[in-house]
């Protein structure tokens, strides 16, 4: 079996595993399953460690791991005055702070991407999550995944339009943006926006289809002094502006725990603004940080539970099962156990046995009882 192979068994597997809340008490609604089978097959040694090493980077129960392991804001985009947008890889929340950081508070999620975004299914965009973003009008953004990026609107008519990132921003290539951004924002100014990556800030206009560089690429420090000895001189992981009036522009930095609020005063260039650093988790969002989420997550054209056609859990696909960490976990120690004894087995396999473990030590504990 070749190591894509693996890679793709283990991905279907996993991520195309749409169950119902029943499932938590044992009972999994066998037509909301997707098993996807596969015929045993000899392995060598060496083999067999490639399977574990990649059950452990997919289920986060190995070193250097992302699936089960904690994750903070990849990206967030301003929405309507006084809210915001905020990704954890496949998750979202909506914040309202209109009222200040001390008030914020969480609106809607943390939920699905496409629970709320559902125009950009069989995209880069839910599968992987959003690596940044930064809003661009009224119900409008740009958004970023790796290499690729897009317009989007997510008003009344939904839409979106996909474009590599070299295409649609030519006079970055060539650049160290090209293979992705880490965090953008839009500026005060008319049709402009800060991208950055790594120790890096760019100054683009979106105002047409091929957005322009504005001025050269500078380090962070150099576009904002102020922020020098600060986490954020040397990357930026998310970032949104917030509220902007006739006196002041606000905008909101993040970076694992670490997060800024900046407000400039009436001249944007303002070398001293007033800026506040906290160096515990955003506040709001504070009993949802860090999150056990995946950073995958697949999306079938034919069925996505996350998208239901009804509110009974008892229907199949009426809710999309995402694994907590506990479960990953469970999941992942019982499948490295499978593939060292020689077994071939699905998530779905894994899954059933331990909820059928589980549901039969919960009756046997009521007989005992």
């Amino acid at each position: 079996m070749s190591d894509s192979s693996t890679i793709d068994e283990c991905q279907d597997a996993l991520l195309s595993l749409s169950l119902g809340e029943s499932s938590r008490s044992g009972r999994i609604p066998r037509d909301s399953i997707v098993v996807h089978q596969t015929q045993p097959q000899p392995q060598t040694q060496t083999q067999t460690q490639a399977d574990i090493d990649r059950i452990n980077y997919y289920f986060g129960t190995g070193p250097g791991t992302f699936a089960g392991g904690e994750s903070y804001i990849d990206a967030a985009f301003r929405s309507s005055e006084g809210k915001a947008y905020i990704f954890m890889r496949n998750e979202y929340v909506l914040l309202d702070y209109s009222k200040g950081v001390a008030l914020a508070t969480v609106e809607e999620g943390p939920l699905p991407i496409c629970k709320r975004f559902s125009f950009l299914k069989n995209t880069p965009f839910i599968e992987y999550g959003l690596d940044a973003a930064f809003g661009c009008g009224e119900n409008k953004a740009i958004i970023f995944c790796r290499n690729q990026c897009a317009r989007i609107d997510y008003g009344s008519n939904p839409s979106h339009d996909i474009k590599l990132f070299s295409e649609m921003f030519p006079s970055l290539r060539r650049t160290r943006f090209q293979s992705g951004v880490d965090a953008a924002f839009e500026s005060c100014r008319s049709n402009e926006a800060f991208l950055f990556k790594d120790d890096k800030c760019a100054t683009i206009n979106y105002s047409t289809k091929k957005c322009s560089l504005v001025g050269h690429i500078c380090t962070i420090s150099e576009a904002f002094p102020f922020l020098k000895g600060t986490p954020f001189t040397c990357d930026i992981e998310a970032a949104f502006a917030g509220r902007r009036t006739d006196d002041s522009y606000e905008v909101f930095l993040f970076k694992e725990r670490n997060w800024a609020w900046v407000n400039f005063g009436c001249s944007f260039i303002s070398s001293d603004p007033d800026v506040f650093c906290g160096k515990e988790v955003f506040p709001p969002l504070k009993n949802l940080l860090p999150r056990q989420n995946f950073g995958l997550d697949r999306h079938d054209i034919n069925h996505c539970g996350c998208e239901s056609d009804t509110e009974s859990d008892d229907i199949p696909g009426s809710s999309r099962h995402i694994f907590t960490h506990e479960e990953a976990q469970w999941v992942g120690e019982a499948w490295l156990k499978a593939i060292r004894s020689g077994r071939r087995v699905t998530t779905v396999d894994i899954y059933r046995e331990i909820m059928q473990e589980k549901e039969a030590e919960a009756n046997k504990s009521i007989i005992g009882s």
